[in-house]
């Protein structure tokens, strides 16, 4: 066969097999105070080492801040889901669930840049010198609410306050649905559509870009769980490497038949 109708051929298939990425995580496998899930991700702290895998009776979920844990912060970094490639969409489900007497300071869960320091909580992780990056916020203590911040600015704030059980209450987890496509942010929390079309187009995704939690504590505190986490992504579509491809290969075939 002739070898540039061989490459033509190879190309097709690598541009042709952008596939989704995808992460599943439901603690259960982990042992009780696990800080390492063995799945690539990383879960990392400053202040109280509280972040952990924490089973309660059988009921494993990863606890992010502690009651009584003050000036905490913690991290849960999934892995990157589509190495060497950047993505135009994706999809996220979680459970999450809040107890405390006097809860503080919130979470936020984040697409892009991950910054090298631990930090982060209810506005996000935006760092200037690491990244753009897309967030939303659960603040619980001074502005109760959710937002959405692109780059560490909100866009959007809904006054929905999470539900906070109290220390000596059964509670339950609430679910959690994040949508984005085109350019556009949707939320949806305990059942109820938070937010709805929302223009996020002042963030750019980027090679190399990451999912990451969030949360702090300050003088106040409060136990926060996230359980049963799912991230399906939308890669860039393969068409236009594909056409980057074919006029490559066009232009080398020429040269040959007219050498």
């Amino acid at each position: 066969m002739n070898k540039y109708i061989t490459l033509l051929l190879m190309g097709i298939v690598v541009t042709g097999s952008v596939q989704a990425g995808n992460y599943s995580q439901n603690f259960n496998t982990a042992a009780h105070d696990a800080r390492d899930l063995d799945d690539g991700s990383v879960i990392r702290h400053s202040g109280a080492d509280v972040t952990r895998v924490y089973d309660n009776n059988g009921d494993k979920a990863l606890l992010m801040t502690q009651e009584n844990a003050g000036e905490t912060t913690g991290q849960y970094i999934l892995p990157d889901l589509d190495a060497g490639g950047s993505i135009v969409g994706f999809t996220a489900t979680y459970q999450m669930m809040i107890k405390s007497a006097n809860p503080a300071d919130g979470y936020s869960f984040n697409f892009g840049a991950i910054p090298s320091a631990v930090g982060g909580g209810e506005d996000g992780m935006y760092d200037s010198g690491a990244g753009p990056m897309l967030s939303v916020g659960w603040d619980t203590h001074s502005d109760t609410g959710i937002d959405i911040f692109v780059n560490g600015q909100s866009v959007a704030h809904s006054g929905t306050a999470p539900t906070i059980f109290g220390n000596d209450d059964l509670g339950n987890f609430e679910n959690v649905t994040i949508t984005y496509a085109n350019d556009r942010l949707a939320v949806s929390y305990a059942g109820s559509l938070i937010f709805d079309d929302i223009d996020v187009s002042g963030f750019t995704a980027s090679v190399g870009d990451q999912f990451a939690f969030a949360a702090r504590t300050g003088g106040s505190t409060e136990n926060l769980w996230i359980d049963n986490v799912n991230v399906t992504t939308v890669p860039e579509p393969a068409t236009a490497s594909l056409m980057a491809l074919v006029a490559g290969l066009g232009f080398l075939i020429r040269r040959h038949f007219m050498s």
